[in-house]
């Protein structure tokens, strides 16, 4: 077949009959299974998790400033309590048993916190509010102390002063 528009022995064009190709923007296929979603779903379910853990970290956390703040108010109550040992009752002497119990069960909770990076932090915490006590109690004896001195030095020239009016050597004003 010889076509009157073609020379002879040239090919024969195709002849196209698909539609053309027309681009539409917007519109994918979701797939749930592809390896982009699948990370997508790790990456928020590790973030959900996290966010969890931290705040259950910073609840505790919370809980063990309050508790801590109760017990280091009670001790200082205790270290600051004027009452001689001989005067202390059965039911004061059973507050500071329990108390002494109750701080080492803090710094036993702190050194077993799995939350905490640092290991024996109760132990510190209790060190700390000793040192603390300790320190005052050394003000208070070294106050005591000279005010003890004063007093001596105080009797001394008062004693010596009754002795020269006794003797008559002192004038009166």
């Amino acid at each position: 077949m010889n076509n009157p528009n073609n020379p002879p022995n040239m090919p024969v064009a195709p002849v196209n009959t698909a539609p053309p190709i027309v681009r539409r923007t917007g519109l994918r296929i979701k797939n749930q299974d592809t390896p982009q979603m699948q990370e997508k779903k790790l990456k928020e379910q590790y973030k959900q998790k996290l966010d969890q853990n931290v705040e259950k970290v910073l609840e505790a956390e919370s809980q063990n400033k309050k508790e801590g703040s109760i017990l280091l108010n009670r001790f200082w109550g205790v270290c600051n309590d004027k009452t001689v040992s001989k005067n202390k009752t059965e039911i004061q002497k059973s507050v500071e048993k329990e108390l002494i119990a109750n701080l080492t069960d803090f710094a036993f909770k702190l050194n077993n916190d799995p939350t905490q990076q640092d290991d024996g932090m109760g132990s510190v915490v209790v060190l700390m509010v000793l040192i603390k006590a300790f320190w005052n109690q050394k003000d208070r004896i070294n106050d005591l102390e000279y005010e003890m001195l004063q007093l001596k030095s105080d009797k001394t020239r008062l004693t010596r002063e009754i002795d020269a009016l006794k003797s008559g050597r002192v004038s009166t004003p």
